[in-house]
């Protein structure tokens, strides 16, 4: 009988991992950089790293602020998203992994309320759901706030909030500018 508490408790303690709510990955992905990049046609590009490469509980992670240029009128950006795992040499590109299990992940970009953006997806997983690696950004008027950028590993796509599904393998504040 001894025998079979030690075995449950084993079990018990294995299977339960403290959840890691600070900035970056579980067991699926280690992500100590992310990018992103709001490009318009012609080449005008604006972009903010989010660099943790110690971990939780290490260093604060060193934050890049997006900076827009003031706008008069609303533009379309092309947003893109690159991730890397820098605690390895060479640095490991997280993002190919998320393309190649794309059916696995979910990218959401979601801007501060004073921020009058609106956000499509433009990549799709082999099943047809939002990926979230490239996504088209209309940015109207000027401004201050954050984007926050989340990855969820295994959501389940079909739920009213994917972000309340799966696991999170990245969630970040990046502080915005448009002025």
């Amino acid at each position: 009988m001894a025998f079979l508490a030690l075995v449950f408790v084993s079990i018990v303690v294995v299977s339960c991992k403290k959840e890691d709510n600070h900035d970056h990955g579980s067991d699926q992905e280690q992500i100590t950089t992310a990018t992103i990049t709001f490009s318009l046609p012609g080449g005008v590009n604006a972009t903010a790293s989010w660099r943790d490469i110690d971990g939780a509980g290490g260093n604060s992670p060193v934050i890049d602020t997006l900076v827009l240029n003031p706008i008069t009128t609303p533009l379309n950006y092309t947003a893109t998203i690159s991730f890397l795992d820098e605690s390895k040499t060479p640095a490991l590109n997280v993002t190919e992994e998320v393309q190649e299990k794309s059916d696995e992940h979910l990218l959401v970009l979601q801007p501060s309320a004073n921020l009058n953006w609106l956000i499509v997806t433009n990549d799709k997983d082999k099943n047809g759901k939002d990926l979230g690696l490239n996504q088209t950004v209309t940015v109207a008027g000027s401004g201050n706030g954050t984007l926050r950028v989340v990855l969820k590993h295994e959501p389940d796509k079909n739920a009213s909030n994917p972000l309340n599904t799966g696991e999170t393998d990245l969630d970040i504040i990046i502080p915005v500018r448009v002025n």
